[in-house]
């Protein structure tokens, strides 16, 4: 069997090979493009070829952290979720790891990590160093009355309260809404402690990409005023639950709940087959609070396991264990002192 060989790629051949595959809506061009403005990170996009036939491809992103430069696919801290490397027929996936594992070799890089499917687990034990992450997600195969009726009483009571208290959901577009966005996230972050993960600026940029990343933003008012917002992408199967912000009012009218359970009927309405919450189960995209794990596993977001592979060398590693060990340890001074805005690792 002819070897495959992996290349960089421009990006007209990237985008034209994405055009006749399934794909995330964090593999396109107009994703990738708004991450790598907002983030600083360098682009390589990697074409995996046997016999000169395009096979897969793959975004790896780039960070420059003094010295060191990091890849991932994807990169974390990144605003982009989970998301398999490489769009390809899944049969292909393993071979596809195993030559871009050599790849990185060959590249003498110092530092990639890979997010793959959990049932890649096996071939995952044979790539090298790796951690499991599971991802909050709702299957929409059963029946909507099924999956209401899944949710327990507290959920459920809540959706009723919020209707009662008169909130209102709306879609919104306008670029208004960055605005009320920024008010939205300040309150949310120095109500838990701890720094936004997401640059306003980041929020721009999808917000003027929104067709062709599928955004949409999904709010719920109160008396005219808006409390609470979530931004929604989406791509031909999954509706992802990228983000949300909310003030201490949405809290007490529920309106979080009602807002997520409209999301859920709206994604039944529309055919997709999964809602991504974009949430760990013992965190969530603010921090690994665990009260955001518990709110998305309410609303039915169930575990769907990862693995994140990590392939460095001697001298990356010492550096990506110290620097761990010294967030960790920097965090638990923070709080000790009484300073708890740190931003997670």
């Amino acid at each position: 069997m002819t070897e495959i060989r992996i290349r960089d790629i421009a990006v007209h051949e990237y985008a034209a090979f994405l055009a006749g595959v399934p794909h995330s809506i964090f593999h396109g061009t107009a994703w990738l493009d708004a991450v790598a403005g907002t983030f600083d990170l360098r682009l390589r996009l990697l074409g995996y070829f046997r016999d000169e036939v395009l096979l897969a491809v793959t975004p790896l992103m780039g960070r420059r952290i003094g010295p060191f430069l990091i890849w991932g696919a994807p990169l974390r801290k990144s605003g982009t979720p989970p998301a398999v490397p490489f769009c390809s027929p899944t049969t292909l996936a393993p071979l596809l790891l195993r030559s871009l594992r050599a790849w990185v070799a060959r590249e003498r890089l110092g530092f990639v990590q890979i997010t793959v499917p959990g049932d890649m687990s096996a071939e995952s034990s044979k790539s090298g160093e790796s951690e499991p992450l599971d991802n909050l997600e709702l299957d929409l195969q059963p029946a909507i009355e099924e999956t209401w009726k899944s949710l327990s009483e507290l959920p459920r009571r809540c959706v009723r309260k919020a209707v009662r208290m008169g909130v209102r959901i709306h879609w919104r577009s306008s670029e208004a809404m960055l605005a009320t966005q920024e008010e939205l996230v300040s309150a949310t972050y120095d109500r838990q402690g701890i720094r936004p993960n997401i640059p306003q600026r980041l929020y721009r940029e999808l917000l003027a990409r929104r067709k062709d990343i599928g955004l949409r933003v999904l709010s719920a008012t109160h008396s005219g005023r808006t409390v609470a917002a979530i931004w929604v992408l989406s791509d031909t199967r999954t509706c992802h639950y990228w983000d949300a912000a909310s003030l201490e009012d949405a809290r007490e009218l529920n309106a979080n709940h009602l807002q997520v359970w409209c999301l859920i009927r709206w994604a039944y309405r529309r055919g997709f087959k999964t809602l991504d919450f974009v949430g760990t189960s013992s965190g969530g995209r603010a921090g690994t609070r665990p009260g955001i794990a518990r709110f998305k596993r309410s609303m039915g977001g169930q575990p769907v396991e990862y693995r994140i592979l990590y392939w460095y060398s001697p001298l990356m590693h010492a550096a990506f264990v110290g620097y761990r060990l010294a967030n960790r340890w920097g965090q638990r001074l923070r709080v000790l002192l009484g300073g708890s805005r740190a931003t997670p690792a």
